[in-house]
């Protein structure tokens, strides 16, 4: 499960501009209360 979310990481990376963008918008969009406080 573990090998299974790290391809999907890799995966995101690639989609980002720079390799520390990526690991900050996939845990982001992992769960990020920020956002969902601003939704409301």
């Amino acid at each position: 499960m573990a090998d299974s979310d790290r391809d999907t990481m890799k995966d995101v990376s690639h989609t980002a501009p720079n390799d520390t963008s990526a690991d900050a918008v996939w845990e982001r969009g992992r769960r990020h209360p920020d956002v969902e406080e601003e939704e409301e």
